[in-house]
């Protein structure tokens, strides 16, 4: 694609407001001959969430290589910044790669770091696909975040439903941890609960890096919790969680995060500690060919299993080269087609609603006694489609 230039040693917010309007028009073409488009990433790839921004940063990296090789799309990846442990570090990630005039951007899975950015991004106009569940990261017009996993209000729909209605759940707990993914998460329990006439007998908080949760459980199980909803995003304080939860004797049902299906976090729970756990998430086919494929190419190249965050960035990329190659020449090109978007992927519909939403299956999975996790119930939410 032909690029728009920007004067070298402009300051971030000028090179924005350079940006403002302004969509990278041009051929298409490459030196492969395939059509092209720049894509950058901003993902977390230190701090406490670092599993998930590495395994997706692979993902992109997987994915851009296949489309190469299948001869469907050309995406060069002109930057890759670490969004870091901070909203301020997530935002210099962010203008940084703005330099390299991307035509699409992959964003940071943590919310408040989403929420932070959400304002430039609209300003720079450059559509972005991020994991984050938090789910106002996509409300209040927004036409340029693209969400591509289930937002924390429709896990919540999905496993309250489950947990009141069909497992009889009657005095629910709640554990979350401190960020706008948590406390999101416990704001949304609360209304589904208050709805079914259901009280909540404890919400506790805890630190994102949380090491010990003694003091909350105890007063859970003071509470006669008949099961507790575990909503801390990261991998280790959310072992922590569970293992507190066990160690102390919790009897109720448990149902947590969708980061428990990552594999680094079951590396550190044994057996009997994942045992029956209840998660919201999306649920791979693994007897499809396509996913048998893919799960194959990426533990040949990366030597371990992905997990569904993983999975879910290959097929988002995987979906924005095909629409490179269906035509998309530019920013603006990409953000109508992902705006209109409805097609079926590695991980099922991909359908883009009006606030930018991709994905409205939501899976509740039970583990079994050898970290296996099988859906256990899905629910197909309604949603009104997005239009370019």
């Amino acid at each position: 694609m032909k690029r728009r230039t920007l004067a070298a040693g402009v300051a971030a917010a000028s090179m924005l407001a350079a940006t403002t309007g302004c969509g990278a028009g041009g051929s298409g073409g490459s030196d492969s001959g395939l059509p092209s488009a720049r894509i950058a990433t901003v993902l977390t790839t230190t701090g406490p969430a670092a599993v998930f921004g590495q395994n997706q940063q692979k993902a992109v990296e997987l994915a851009v290589e296949q489309l190469k090789k299948d001869g469907t799309a050309d995406l060069d990846i002109v930057a890759k910044e670490d969004a870091g442990e901070a909203n301020t570090s997530a935002l210099n990630a962010y203008r940084k790669v703005l330099r390299e005039d991307p035509d699409v951007v992959v964003g940071p899975i943590i919310g408040t770091m989403m929420l932070a950015i959400r304002q430039e991004v609209e300003r720079a106009r450059i559509p972005m696909l991020t994991t984050a569940a938090t789910t106002a990261i996509t409300e209040n017009d927004n036409k340029y975040i693209f969400r591509n996993f289930p937002s924390s209000d429709m896990s919540v729909q999905a496993t309250s439903a489950y947990a009141f209605d069909q497992l009889g759940v009657k005095k629910p707990a709640i554990l979350a941890d401190s960020t706008a993914f948590g406390q999101g998460d416990a704001k949304a329990l609360l209304a589904a609960a208050g709805e079914k006439g259901i009280d909540v007998v404890a919400n506790e908080s805890v630190d994102q890096n949380a090491v010990d949760v003694t003091g909350q459980v105890a007063r859970i199980k003071r509470a006669g919790a008949d099961a507790v909803f575990v909503q801390l995003l990261t991998g280790s304080p959310l072992a922590v969680a569970i293992k507190g939860l066990r160690r102390a004797g919790f009897t109720g049902k448990i149902f947590a995060a969708p980061g428990i299906t990552s594999p680094s976090t079951l590396e550190l729970l044994t057996d009997d500690e994942v045992s029956g756990i209840y998660s919201p998430g999306v649920s791979l086919k693994q007897d499809d060919p396509k996913v048998q494929e893919f799960t194959a190419a990426y533990q040949a190249k990366y030597g371990k299993a992905p997990d569904v965050y993983t999975a879910v960035m290959y097929d988002s990329v995987m979906t924005l080269g095909k629409l490179v190659a269906d035509g998309a020449k530019s920013a603006d090109d990409l953000r109508k087609a992902l705006a209109g978007l409805d097609t079926t992927g590695l991980t099922g519909r991909l359908a883009a609603d009006k606030d930018g939403n991709l994905f409205h299956t939501v899976s509740v999975l039970q583990f079994d006694a050898h970290k296996k996790a099988a859906p256990v119930t899905t629910m197909d939410l309604e949603f009104e489609p997005g239009a370019s």
